[in-house]
């Protein structure tokens, strides 16, 4: 190698893990895993796959929300459920650092996949369950969705609510990307452990959790205060009209607000009774209606450019279609064109991971299984005879 050349490896690049997730919260934490170099097997039951490969819109003959939470993996095509199928993932196993699941409790157990009946012979391995409301309790076989969630939580009534108490849901699927990132970092742990003793073990990650644990601040407050935390927390913070839009403006923490009273130089807000938080929290609507007379002066973009200078945060209200030609996220490069299998290249958001020697590359989503074959003879050490008989008896696809 020149010594002007620079060997990239990625981080995970000697991680395996076989990926029995569906849906999303599983599939995008296999995904960041994947994106920093883990080889992932994804494993999809014969005639069904993931359920975002049935459930989604179609663009052409593609299925672009599936390829948003699947690039950079291999798909096997196997009868999970058949005796035979569970042979062939424990073959799949003897090579694996990481099996993930998302099925509901009980299930990896009836189908003799579970930690308990694999840490005999593999004790290496780490054994990740990713459900609803974890492995026991009261919930624990609840069929779980996004808003039931958020729901159970607090969130769309403590947090997220109208002046008649109105629950609101957050759009974007939270949850799904809450647990998925506690579940990748826990995986994470659990393989720096491994490395250190050798052994292997069980990681319980659920969705519920995950979500309590993002809204710890206000749930904490209640906790300890007995009140519940105000929606937009100390005044003034929330949302004001300019020429042009809407802006969010958050200045509730006392040197912001003294900035703000500087940049506004408005006579009601220079009022000294107003220095004190809970004098400006019991006048919320007014000191917002203040605020929003100095921000009509300005266009959304002059307004935030104002707020900066001051150091006050302020940031213009987009609507989703405003962010593919934001100039920060283009500059970024936080959009990425994937070719997508059946539509050509397609706009996804990029990884949000910048590590100087680990760069991410972005394979495109695997058709469902394209890799059957490849990923059974290279690590199960099946023969093409083999996998032909496997195939006409309906164990694999």
């Amino acid at each position: 190698m020149k010594s002007n050349e620079v060997k990239f490896m990625k981080a995970l690049s000697d991680i395996t893990i076989i990926d029995l997730t569906t849906a999303v919260s599983g599939p995008y934490c296999t995904m960041m895993m994947g994106d920093l170099g883990a080889e992932v097997i994804k494993i999809e039951q014969v005639k069904e796959g993931d359920i975002l490969r049935r459930t989604t819109p179609h663009i052409q003959e593609a299925t672009p929300v599936f390829a948003a939470y699947n690039r950079n993996k291999k798909s096997v095509v196997l009868d999970i459920r058949s005796p035979e199928g569970v042979k062939l993932i424990k073959k799949l196993l003897k090579n694996a650092d990481v099996l993930i699941d998302s099925y509901q409790p009980g299930t990896m157990k009836e189908m003799g996949l579970d930690y308990d009946a694999l840490k005999g012979e593999f004790p290496k391995l780490v054994c990740v369950s990713l459900t609803g409301y974890g492995k026991e309790g009261p919930y624990a076989q609840r069929p779980v969705y996004e808003g039931t969630l958020q729901a159970e939580c607090g969130m769309t009534q403590s947090l997220i609510n109208d002046s008649q108490g109105t629950p609101y849901l957050v759009g974007g699927s939270i949850t799904q990307y809450a647990s998925a990132y506690f579940c990748m970092t826990a995986t994470l742990g659990a393989l720096h452990q491994t490395h250190r003793t050798g052994v292997g073990q069980q990681v319980d990650i659920n969705m519920y959790g995950s979500l309590l644990a993002m809204f710890a601040l206000p749930i904490n407050d209640y906790l300890f205060n007995g009140v519940e935390c105000p929606v937009d927390g100390n005044a003034p913070q929330g949302f004001i009209r300019s020429k042009d839009g809407w802006l969010r403006l958050s200045c509730g923490d006392q040197p912001i607000w003294e900035r703000a009273v500087k940049l506004m130089d408005d006579p009601v807000l220079n009022e000294p009774q107003y220095n004190d938080f809970e004098v400006r929290n019991q006048n919320r609507e007014l000191m917002l209606e203040r605020c929003e007379l100095w921000s009509r002066k300005y266009t959304s973009e002059e307004a935030v450019h104002l707020f900066t200078e001051a150091g006050i945060s302020g940031g213009i209200v987009r609507t989703i279609a405003d962010l593919r030609k934001d100039p920060h996220l283009m500059a970024r490069k936080s959009i990425v064109e994937i070719e997508t299998a059946g539509a050509g290249k397609l706009p996804y958001f990029a990884s949000p991971f910048r590590m100087n020697d680990s760069p991410v590359d972005y394979a495109s989503a695997p058709e469902m299984g394209a890799d059957t074959d490849e990923v059974l003879c290279a690590r199960a050490e099946l023969d093409r005879q083999e996998i032909e008989t496997l195939r006409q008896a309906g164990v694999i696809g």
